[in-house]
C-alpha cells in the first residue's frame, strides 16, 4: 500500500479517560465510504493520569449503537502520573478486520484513575472495494 493511501485519524481529543464507559463519550469514528482496516491505536496523554493506570479498548462494532459482533483492535494502557504529551500505542499483530461502512470503532475505558484526558485515534489504510459488495451501502 502507497504511503498516501494510509490514514492516521483521531477519534476524539480531550477524552475523559478515567470515567468507565463503553464506548467513552464522543469516542466513536463510522466507517464512511471506503473500509478501513486498522493497523494501530495510538493515545496522547493531554491531563495527567493520577492514582492508578487507565486502560483503553480500541473496538470495531460492525453495527453503529451494538456490542454485537464487536472486535478488539487493540489495548493501551495509560500509566500513572504519566508526561502530558506521551503518546501510547499498540500495533494490530493479527489480521484486523475490514471495518466497513455502517461500522463504528469506539473507545472503551475502565475508569481506572481519579484524573486523566487523552487523544485518541488510531493509524490504518484505505481496504478498496466498491458500494456494491456492501448490502448496507445505498445509493441515493
Amino acid at each position: 500500500m502507497y504511503d498516501h493511501q494510509k490514514i492516521d485519524q483521531t477519534i476524539v481529543a480531550a477524552a475523559d479517560i478515567v470515567t468507565a464507559a463503553d464506548p467513552i463519550a464522543l469516542a466513536r469514528h463510522f466507517i464512511g465510504y471506503q473500509p478501513i482496516m486498522v493497523r494501530a491505536v495510538w493515545a496522547v496523554l493531554t491531563v495527567i493520569n493520577t492514582v492508578a493506570p487507565s486502560i483503553l479498548t480500541f473496538k470495531y462494532r460492525p453495527v453503529v449503537g451494538s456490542a454485537a459482533g464487536e472486535v478488539v483492535l487493540g489495548t493501551v494502557t495509560i500509566p500513572i502520573n504519566a508526561p502530558i504529551g506521551t503518546m501510547y500505542y499498540e500495533k494490530v499483530t493479527t489480521e484486523p478486520p475490514k471495518c466497513l461502512p455502517g461500522g463504528e470503532i469506539v473507545v472503551q475505558t475502565d475508569g481506572g484513575g481519579t484524573a486523566g484526558n487523552a487523544t485518541l485515534g488510531f493509524f490504518g489504510e484505505f481496504s478498496w472495494d466498491v458500494p456494491a459488495n456492501n448490502a448496507k451501502m445505498i445509493a441515493a
